[in-house]
């Protein structure tokens, strides 16, 4: 594959299994732990008809779990670390806060309207550095941290 500076593009099915974990840890875990809060704390019953506004708190925090990890650990979420890749800015240097914040935002936006979360999901199959939507975006790529 091309590179980032001069490290590696990262591969796609390495990336795609990081955004599998990191998908669970940073969407589910979430939404499962504030479900059973606003369930304990209020007696709200989740199986009747209504809106519990769990979605709204959801959409500024689930971002947070990849851009403060981004941010603060070499461009790498639990995920990206397993399978040794990172997300670098398109000359390899490291990503701001910002720039990770609205890179996760824009994922998950893709992600919440399904058929552009797909688009997204498969476009680095097709894009020269391998690069998804959201990493167009936010002018970033994931690289391999492999020697």
């Amino acid at each position: 594959m091309t590179d980032a500076g001069d490290v590696p593009i990262a591969a796609y099915g390495r990336r795609a299994a990081a955004a599998v974990i990191d998908l669970t840890i940073g969407m589910v875990a979430p939404a499962v732990i504030l479900l059973a809060l606003v369930t304990a704390l209020t007696g709200v019953d989740l199986s009747e008809p209504g809106q519990t506004g769990i979605g709204l708190i959801l959409v500024p925090v689930v971002p947070l779990y990849s851009a403060l990890l981004h941010r603060f650990w070499h461009g790498q979420t639990l995920g990206k670390r397993l399978f040794s890749i990172a997300v670098r800015r398109e000359d390899g240097s490291s990503i701001d806060f910002g720039q990770s914040y609205a890179r996760s935002v824009l994922q998950l936006f893709l992600l919440t309207l399904f058929w552009p979360g797909v688009v997204d999901s498969l476009w680095p199959l097709r894009q020269a550095k391998g690069r998804s939507l959201h990493d167009l975006a936010a002018g970033t790529v994931v690289v391999s941290t492999r020697p």
